[in-house]
């Protein structure tokens, strides 16, 4: 066998965790990325027509916006304020790694309502015959790969 058939066979029988793990992607990293998104923020920008509404003056404590670009007619502002859809997307994230829901359950029914009827099982040599088969066409692609200038 190649060193592709090889990763093949691999990839098929390395669990999840495994592939995330080398890709980078560990508990810490993914507690990390998910604390972020808990505390989000976004920055909206807005152009304003002077006298239309009224903005705090510079001197005032709690500044919500800042001056951008400013003319006679108009005001250029960024306006920074939490985004509530991430951070509720993040906290149900981690609702569901938590198991904090209770288990979803799917129902799967066939014509009218009856039961789905799975087209058999493959047996061991059926099995083989399918690897056996992805494994040529993996060194078939690497032969082409290779072969290409």
């Amino acid at each position: 066998m190649t060193k592709d058939a090889d990763a093949l066979i691999s990839a098929i029988t390395t669990p999840m965790f495994g592939v995330l793990t080398s890709r980078g992607i560990t508990m810490e990293s993914l507690a990390r990325d998910l604390k972020r998104e808990l505390k989000a923020k976004e920055t909206k920008i807005f152009k304003v027509k002077r006298g239309l509404i009224e903005l705090p003056n510079a001197e005032t404590k709690i500044r919500r916006y800042r001056t951008i670009m400013a003319t006679n007619e108009e005001i250029v502002i960024a306006v920074s304020h939490i985004a509530w859809g991430v951070r509720q997307s993040a906290r149900q994230d981690a609702q569901k790694l938590l198991n904090l829901y209770p288990p979803e359950r799917h129902e799967l029914s066939g014509p009218g309502g009856k039961p789905v009827e799975i087209g058999g099982t493959l047996g061991d040599i059926e099995r083989s015959a399918r690897l056996i088969f992805l494994l040529e066409q993996a060194e078939k692609r690497a032969k082409d790969e290779k072969c290409k200038p």
